[in-house]
């Protein structure tokens, strides 16, 4: 069966679209610093909501007594992973301080990170993972501040979605 003219037009067209999906498929720089602003605004959500907003996670578990009543003495108020600010700057500033982003053109990485001069490795880390206890150091329950939330997911599934079909990139993709 011979194809008419709008056939192979058509075929052809979709061909040239394909092309175009495929390019801008394999360089997503354009759009890394959309997907980056909508992580940091995801765990600012996270953070004020003490881990619920992120609607596949409960709450985070209580702080143990003994904690809780030195935190209400020195940072009276403060919800849960937030006693200084810095954990919070850390995971929701663009450029985030100590965070590291690496751009590649398929791929990104956001490498949160927090040190202090006075503790032994990065807080960020020991928060997500939680830490045994130790010699004079009681366990630590993991209390994740880097959650995806919801919205996040499909706000950052809108921004790759329109970049990839439209070419369009810079502008937010709000839920």
């Amino acid at each position: 069966m011979a194809k008419s003219f709008a056939q192979a037009a058509a075929l052809e067209g979709l061909r040239e679209y394909a092309k175009q999906w495929d390019a801008r498929g394999r360089n997503m720089l354009p759009i890394w610093e959309q997907v980056i602003d909508e992580f940091h605004r995801g765990e600012a959500q996270v953070l004020m909501a003490e881990g619920r907003a992120s609607g596949w996670h409960p709450k985070y578990e209580r702080l143990k007594d003994n904690y809780r009543r030195w935190k209400q003495q020195v940072a009276p108020g403060r919800p849960i992973l937030n006693l200084t600010g810095r954990l919070r700057t850390a995971l929701t500033a663009n450029p985030a301080p100590g965070t590291w982003y690496i751009k590649d053109r398929t791929m990104l990485v956001i490498r949160p990170s927090l040190r202090l001069d006075n503790h032994p490795g990065d807080l960020i880390a020991v928060h997500q993972m939680g830490r045994p206890g130790g010699p004079g150091s009681p366990p630590m329950v993991a209390r994740e501040p880097v959650r995806l939330v919801r919205s996040e997911v499909r706000n950052i599934g809108k921004i790759v979605a329109r970049y990839v079909a439209f070419g369009i990139a810079g502008r937010r993709a709000r839920a």
